[in-house]
């Protein structure tokens, strides 16, 4: 190897180590606070996903740090992001806020599971830190979720035994879903996707036709509730 070649080899490899030492380290600890043990969820009801994350060190986590988290109790649900909006140096916890999921039970009866929560520092190993250590970044809780009576259909029984009868078209759908509400006073609709998190919120005030863009809704199955003034109506449809 000439003197050139040798050089430039030399460069990569510092600039390399340089990369790779300025990654810090912090092993972190995850603590589900909410939804928690034994907590039931009432049919349709919104409920805080809570976390008290603990740095074990040796480096401090940093504001504007990523952190990855994912539910892998709720099939197809890839990693989401959450940044830091306070350091945790080492030996330190905060308590975090990820959002909000919604109660989607499809059973005719409770559904009690365990609710794990899952955090990384980067599903790729890259990043400004790194954590090594994997065994603590899961934690669960049992919660029982009432069932909604979601059956796909497009005539559903309020509280009261009444059909609440809507159509809801096309389905499958790709940009625009429709909604014919007949005689039913709608106050909003929302759409959740499987995981339970709200997608579409619409606020509508007169009975008839509502049109929801769905455009940008990535393919896969969907959840739909209408708040009317005769109860809740829910159905489901597919997003092409």
């Amino acid at each position: 190897m000439n003197l050139r070649k040798l050089l430039g080899f030399a460069l990569l490899m510092a600039g390399t180590w340089t990369l790779q030492a300025q990654q810090r380290k912090c092993e972190m600890n995850i603590e589900l606070i909410s939804p928690s043990e034994g907590q039931v969820i009432p049919a349709y009801a919104q409920y805080n996903l809570d976390a008290k994350i603990t740095n074990n060190g040796p480096n401090t986590l940093n504001i504007g740090d990523t952190l990855f988290y994912n539910i892998p109790t709720i099939p197809l649900v890839s990693y989401n992001t959450y940044i830091l909006e306070d350091s945790i140096p080492m030996g330190s916890s905060v308590n975090v806020s990820f959002g909000t999921l919604n109660n989607i039970n499809q059973n005719e009866n409770d559904e009690t599971v365990n609710f794990y929560v899952k955090i990384v520092s980067n599903p790729d190993g890259t990043g400004a830190f790194i954590d090594e250590v994997l065994t603590n970044n899961t934690d669960q809780n049992t919660i029982t979720y009432k069932p909604c009576g979601i059956n796909g259909g497009t005539a559903i029984h309020n509280v009261n035994g009444e059909i609440l009868d809507f159509t809801l078209f096309p389905n499958p759908a790709t940009d625009v879903l429709q909604l014919e509400t007949k005689d039913l006073k709608v106050n909003n609709v929302t759409i959740t996707d499987i995981s339970g998190r709200i997608v579409v919120k619409k606020t509508v005030a007169p009975a008839g036709e509502i049109k929801l863009d769905i455009a940008t809704l990535p393919r896969g199955m969907y959840f739909l509730k209408m708040d009317t003034d005769k109860g809740v109506a829910s159905s489901k449809f597919i997003k092409q």
